[in-house]
């Protein structure tokens, strides 16, 4: 009932999370256990005179679900004509009259004005990881990694222990980018990340109200491994077998292995290729199930794009969202209501296959009138301003959990699956896993095994003193997974995002803080101040006296989105830091020990309270070794000035106190030469 739960998805319509209490926010999916039940309350937009639309539902929105069959369709039917086999209610006779839209039409009239401050243009690419030059070609979930592999014989003796040097990544990955994000490079025929920009899923963002125009293009190579099968071989085995016999039984019969024969299929023949066509689905705003959904579904027409070459279609369409909801009066006329939503998944057309691959991203519906700024080296960690001046802290989580994951064998050169103890062993977050096994040091030699067929045990990790685990001074600094940075007692709000996997529901907590479980809070809508209620909803998100605090969140699963929000509310303050603002590096992890241990963990570093209009980028120092030849060297990470979203060119190091009121050292600055000697993620290293 609590480990294994249902996600339910109902795409293109959204409903209040509990519908007789308005401050209880939007969802567009619904997390369900054993013998629960919910009610979703909405209403149907007219459809263009003559046709109908169709929206897809799933009663299990996860990997087992989708594959399985536990999804259907909702279909709208031409409000002009009788369907023989439905009776009209009495509120909706044959033949009413609603204003039907279509396109950008959905937009509000005000905001359709390109120029008018409201129109939000993006241009998106799809693109296979094969297309980006660099060493790996992949998704690379932890740039480097050691560990110690024992090699044993067919009695189990062991006969060599080797260390392998390897990134963790999927070399079948797919990605959405924005267009200004990456380089086109025609000498190599590659695509290049922009410099110094950290590689992560696409972030979009808007104000609620806007009408956002989304260019997407697809850049497929068809020839690539992610849409072929048996692409993928290792140590000499045929192409289109990349497991033994005995690894393939170990994932059928493993009772830890929910997924059961769909898992070992996929991960030993190939079986989870992708395809082609590209599509961008958004949850929560309003658009035209016609024209911009982004997903292809019953009889609706085709919403995706082909790939280059393929001569199967467009390679590029245009989708107009609006960050708001769309109603009808009493009298048939569209009343249109900004809508604060906070966090929602943008998702592939593909439900099953193109997920796994990191196929996603993220759109943040903003306060309205807001404006803000990313750091430099990320886009998933911004600084929001509000339209009256105040501003917090923003960081967009989105996880993952059913990844294709491999490393590379430093002595064939070979990709190798990552050793799993279940179905659900490597998470990441935001395209970075640190995946614990690389911080064990346990008592024996090795922390793999491999036997004469292939076949991969991992150390019994019981044993292994894990008290300096997820400490940076002990393994060389801060883990992989970002480390977000904001100020003592500086609003935060945490975006946490699930864009699909398996039915294993994350619990994510955040050490030290607390947050109202809905923090949403409802307006009148001045557009209809009278007629139905529900038609005068807005949404904001932040203060709700009613709301129950909690420390964590659980049922995190496919399709989840949640708002996080550490902000004064009540009378009581709340922020980066706790109740009592108190600086440090907080863990935030996915709690059960499967997700913990297979990469979902990182860092959130508060840095001393100051003075507002002084902020400063916050400091750590991750390690200290003593030199034989005397002195001492100290490494570590600082993050860019909140104030002014620039790096420091360098760091001055003091034996002391601090003026915590001024953000000042008080101590000796200690003599030595400090620089910068990584500008790469969205830290600084220095040294």
């Amino acid at each position: 009932a609590h480990e294994l739960v249902h996600q339910f998805s109902l795409r293109g319509l959204n409903w209040l999370f509990e519908p007789s209490y308005l401050d209880s926010g939007y969802r567009s999916h619904q997390l369900m256990g054993i013998s629960e039940h919910f009610e979703v309350q909405l209403t149907l937009p007219p459809n263009p005179e003559g046709k109908d639309a169709d929206y897809l539902y799933q009663t299990d929105a996860s990997s087992q679900g989708t594959p399985r069959g536990t999804w259907g369709i909702l279909r709208s039917y031409d409000s002009a004509a009788k369907q023989p086999f439905l009776e009209p209610l009495p509120n909706n006779p044959i033949g009413r009259s609603r204003q039907a839209l279509s396109g950008v039409e959905y937009c509000s009239p005000d905001s359709r004005n390109p120029a008018g401050g409201k129109y939000r243009r993006y241009s998106v690419l799809a693109l296979a990881a094969e297309q980006l030059d660099g060493p790996e070609k992949a998704i690379v979930y932890r740039p480097k990694a050691q560990v110690k592999v024992a090699f044993q014989d067919k009695d189990g003796k062991i006969v060599e222990i080797r260390d392998v040097e390897t990134p963790l990544f999927s070399p079948e990955g797919l990605i959405y980018a924005l267009e200004e994000d990456v380089i086109w490079d025609g000498a190599k025929n590659k695509w290049r990340w922009k410099p110094g920009l950290d590689f992560e899923p696409l972030v979009l963002r808007a104000a609620a109200g806007d009408c956002i125009e989304v260019k997407l293009t697809n850049r497929f190579d068809p020839k690539d491994g992610a849409f072929n099968f048996n692409a993928v071989s290792q140590d000499g085995r045929p192409a289109d077998k990349i497991c033994t016999e005995k690894e393939y039984r170990m994932l059928r019969e493993n009772p830890h292995n929910f997924v059961g024969a769909f898992e070992a299929d996929n991960r030993c023949f190939g079986g989870n290729k992708a395809s082609t066509w590209a599509g961008l689905y958004p949850q929560l705003v309003a658009y035209d199930p016609l024209q911009s959904s982004g997903y292809n579904v019953g009889l609706n027409p085709v919403q995706t794009v082909a790939a280059p070459g393929t001569n199967r279609g467009p390679e590029t369409t245009t989708y107009y969202w609006y960050a708001g909801k769309v109603d009808w009066n009493e009298q048939g006329r569209a009343v249109w209501t900004p809508v604060e939503f906070g966090s929602a998944n943008l998702l592939p057309a593909d439900p099953v296959f193109q997920h796994p691959k990191g196929l996603f991203g993220a759109l943040i519906v903003e306060p309205q009138g807001t404006s803000w700024r990313t750091d430099p080296n990320t886009r998933a960690s911004a600084t929001i301003k509000k339209a009256d001046g105040s501003e917090f802290r923003e960081f967009v989580m989105i996880a993952q959990d059913d990844i294709e994951m491999f490393w590379r064998d430093s002595h064939t050169g070979k990709p190798v699956a990552v050793p799993i103890v279940s179905a659900e062993a490597e998470a990441a977050v935001n395209y970075r896993s640190d995946f614990l096994l690389f911080k064990l040091a346990p008592p024996a030699p090795w922390s793999v095994a491999v036997d004469p067929d292939g076949a991969m045990t991992i150390y019994d990790q019981t044993r292994v003193d894990q008290t300096r685990l997820l400490a940076s001074q002990f393994h060389g600094g801060d883990p992989v997974t970002p480390v977000f940075t904001a100020h003592a007692g500086t609003p935060v709000r945490f975006r946490m995002l699930h864009p699909g996997g398996i039915f294993e529901g994350h619990v994510f907590t955040l050490n030290g803080h607390g947050w109202p479980e809905l923090p949403y809070a409802h307006t009148k809508n001045p557009n209809n101040p009278g007629g139905d209620p529900y038609l005068s909803i807005a949404q904001t998100i932040g203060n709700n006296p009613l709301a129950e605090w909690k420390g964590q969140q659980i049922g995190i699963g496919p399709l989840s989105h949640y708002d996080f929000v550490m902000e004064p509310s009540a009378g009581m303050h709340n922020g980066a830091g706790g109740s009592q603002k108190v600086p440090g590096d907080y863990l935030y992890r996915s709690f059960p020990a499967v997700f913990f241990e297979g990469g979902f963990w990182g860092v959130f570093r508060v840095g001393p309270e100051v003075p507002a209009g002084q902020q400063r980028d916050v400091i750590a120092v991750t390690t200290a070794t003593r030199q034989r030849q005397g002195g001492v060297v100290l490494t570590g990470a600082n993050s860019s000035i909140l104030g002014t979203d620039r790096f420091a060119d360098g760091v001055r190091i003091y034996q002391g106190g601090a003026d915590p009121q001024n953000g000042t050292c008080t101590g000796k600055e200690l003599k030595g030469r400090f620089e910068v000697t990584d500008t790469t993620g969205p830290q600084r290293k220095w040294r």
